[in-house]
């Protein structure tokens, strides 16, 4: 009951027909989500070049976990099953597993806050200290990252890919159904009107709107909607108008 948070998304345009190939030359990211009082953290797995688009490779999404039990049961797994290790580390196998990537950690700006227990604990250094490498955070305002979210799925892709964004069909299962519609805006049982703020699509969504909430962190860094909505090739006259690409 409700309007899905990601409208332009599709199982038939986004979800690949078979395990999206995975490219040595390209980065490794991880985008995380904190996940509400650090128990549901979220990690999703893609590569990205704005000549191919975005492959999303695997994502993991936490219940009632804190991030080290995160990465420990759920995290470090998926990276040993397709071998995706730092260089020279440990041996490569599975899926596009020809060697070590590089990896680059992007997500929840909550992630840098210290936690109750410790001053000097924060998610971000967990990551780092269980994964390596250095974490960076996204953008705090919802507008850019919803504007990312729906610029992304509503661009085409190049070539026989059918949209920009494309998802692997094996290792996504709860991203997916987040985005055909779990992760959603609730209706107000009272009047009929859809509540579109992001608190409400929380409380509706539930554990579906942490993967989805660290994909936009990493798509709101690496393609803003601007850079992804291409301006009009007629002349038009000056306007005054929104300027956001959501018209808010």
């Amino acid at each position: 009951m409700g309007a899905a948070l990601v409208p332009p998304f599709s199982r038939l345009m986004h979800v690949a027909k078979g395990p999206l190939e995975v490219y040595q030359n390209l980065d490794m990211v991880r985008l995380w989500d904190s996940g509400a009082g650090d128990l549901h953290p979220a990690c999703v797995f893609i590569q990205a070049a704005p000549k191919l688009g975005v492959n999303i490779l695997a994502s993991c999404v936490a219940e009632n976990l804190g991030v080290t039990e995160f990465i420990e049961e759920q995290v470090k797994p998926i990276q040993l099953k397709y071998g995706w290790s730092k260089p020279g580390v440990g041996t490569a196998f599975g899926r596009g597993a020809k060697g070590g990537f590089s990896f680059r950690d992007i997500g929840d700006p909550a992630c840098l806050v210290p936690s109750g227990v410790s001053s000097q604990l924060t998610v971000a250094k967990t990551i780092a200290a269980m994964l390596g490498g250095s974490f960076e955070p996204g953008p705090q305002d919802w507008t850019s990252r919803r504007e990312a979210l729906l610029a992304g799925f509503a661009k085409a892709g190049k070539g026989d890919r059918p949209r920009f964004i494309q998802l692997d069909p094996d290792e996504n299962e709860v991203l997916i159904k987040a985005l055909a519609g779990r992760a959603h805006f609730p209706k107000d049982q009272a009047t009929g009107r859809i509540v579109g703020s992001l608190e409400a699509a929380k409380r509706a969504s539930g554990l579906y709107m942490h993967p989805v909430m660290a994909l936009a962190y990493g798509l709101a860094v690496l393609f803003p909607a601007e850079q992804l909505v291409q301006p009009p090739t007629w002349p038009a006259k000056p306007r005054l108008g929104p300027k956001t690409w959501l018209g808010a």
